[in-house]
């Protein structure tokens, strides 16, 4: 660029910058797997599509103390977390590498170095867990938040709205990000209201919008002002995104650097999925890696 932008409008297009970054890796991975799972090389992959813009938006938005919790389609905002595109790759062929060992539910990713708990068997569970880490926050006052992202599917269960119930009454640090397309589940602003919670409604294809959105959600809870919902499912028309319309207006977009960019995570993504194919499968000896571990007080009393 020839000339400096204004302070705010280079805050802007820093932000959008880095949110166009991992949606176009996002997408790189997304296709992979998706070809991959139709091939039946691996299984359990659900891809992220068009809501791959609020996963990311939210996954940028969280600090090192904070936990994200979804389902296996929010792996985008695992992206945004900081968990390396390797680690994704190795987690859908189950080998070294996966932090979950090569044992987690097929989709699922849990990476104890990001706070990234991403688990399978019910669309609603996790938001539940959730409230209990917001609560336990609040509790012992520490500097982490947890945030829940949850589909349609999600808001039809018991479980969804037992968080919703609870997490008013203890100040839960908790933020519920609903992503994925708006349909006729309509009723997230009446369900807010009605127990307590704080809601925002955003463009789910506006990566930066949601990004703001989760940031001043996860101020307010730490500042004792409770959970918020944060409504950022897409519409159902064309996608016309401000991401890209920021950085359009600023000059750091044209075609020569779109093109570039995707032939980077085109190499990038080909790279990690070479990785994960030659990498070996966990070994029997690691089952009980990480999930047992030796009762210090039992060893000091050991008996001579």
């Amino acid at each position: 660029m020839s000339a400096a932008l204004p302070v705010t409008r280079q805050r802007d297009s820093d932000l959008a910058a880095r949110v166009l970054e991992m949606v176009f890796m996002a997408r790189g991975v997304d296709r992979e797997l998706e070809r991959l799972t139709f091939a039946g090389t691996i299984r359990g992959f659900r891809p992220a599509r068009r809501a791959i813009w609020a996963m990311i938006g939210a996954g940028l938005a969280l600090e090192p103390a904070d936990v994200l919790f979804g389902t296996s389609r929010d792996w985008p905002a695992a992206l945004g977390r900081g968990v390396a595109v390797a680690t994704l790759m190795r987690q859908a062929f189950g080998k070294e590498g996966d932090p979950g060992l090569g044992r987690s539910l097929p989709g699922g990713l849990h990476d104890a170095t990001r706070n990234v708990l991403l688990s399978d068997g019910s669309a609603s569970a996790h938001v539940l867990h959730a409230t209990g880490f917001g609560t336990a926050a609040q509790l012992m006052g520490g500097p982490g938040v947890a945030v829940a992202l949850f589909g349609a599917g999600a808001f039809q269960s018991g479980d969804v709205h037992a968080a919703f119930s609870q997490a008013p009454l203890r100040a839960a640090r908790t933020i519920y990000v609903a992503r994925g397309p708006q349909g006729g589940e309509d009723g997230l602003a009446e369900a807010a209201d009605a127990w307590g919670l704080a809601y925002v409604r955003v463009d789910g294809d506006q990566g930066g919008a949601v990004h703001d959105a989760v940031k001043a959600a996860r101020s307010a809870a730490l500042q004792g002002r409770g959970p918020t919902l944060v409504d950022a499912r897409h519409g159902q028309g064309e996608l016309v995104n401000q991401d890209v319309l920021v950085l359009q207006q600023a000059g750091r977009l044209s075609s020569e650097a779109e093109r570039a960019t995707e032939a980077e995570v085109r190499a990038a993504v080909w790279a990690a999925r070479q990785s994960a194919e030659r990498a070996s499968i966990p070994r029997p000896d690691t089952l009980f890696d990480h999930r047992l571990a030796a009762d210090e007080d039992e060893a000091e009393e050991e008996l001579p």
